[in-house]
């Protein structure tokens, strides 16, 4: 009977680790060049989980690990902050730089800096975009390893970390 019971427990304890072996539970959990979502899970609390940055969804690449919010550089305002395991706020590895990952040919909504929710960013039809107040409708006309060189008309959004990355886009309206 207990080695039934034993079974059972270790069963248990595999399935919990499968089950949350993605979870982002702090800044420790992800390393510069790891990719993964976030969502809000209440109004002041927002979640990340590791995925694949081989995933053709919306998702963060993890570009630089700074010790502090206003370090990320002009354009890695998004970061994910978690103290770290045991320690103090402040900590280097607290923030994660996340640059946005898009493809190519797809629409997202974007919030607007001022609306302050990044993380809502969501691909949309290209054709047929639904419109929101505070968000923007973007278009990615073209995804390049490198610094982007855009045709007028279209604005160059340029990340160099992790890997240089540019793309070209275009607002929906």
């Amino acid at each position: 009977m207990f080695g039934v019971i034993g079974v059972l427990i270790v069963a248990g304890a595999i399935t919990l680790a499968v089950l949350t072996k993605d979870n982002v539970t702090d800044s420790d959990d992800l390393g510069v060049g790891d990719c993964a979502t976030l969502a809000e899970k209440s109004s002041d609390d927002v979640r990340a989980t590791k995925v694949e940055c081989s995933s053709t969804d919306f998702h963060f690449v993890v570009a630089q690990k700074v010790q502090t919010r206003g370090t990320c550089g002009d354009y890695f305002e998004y970061y994910f902050y978690r103290e770290s395991k045991g320690s103090d706020s402040g900590q280097e590895g607290d923030v994660l730089c996340l640059a946005p990952v898009y493809q190519e040919g797809k629409c997202y909504q974007e919030a607007d800096s001022s609306a302050g929710t990044f993380y809502e960013t969501v691909e949309v039809s290209c054709t047929s975009p639904t419109t929101k107040p505070g968000y923007t409708n973007v278009r990615i006309d073209s995804k390049v390893d490198g610094t982007a060189t855009c045709p007028a008309g279209q604005g160059a959004l340029n990340f160099d970390e992790p890997t240089p990355v540019g793309y070209c886009v275009s607002l929906l309206e």
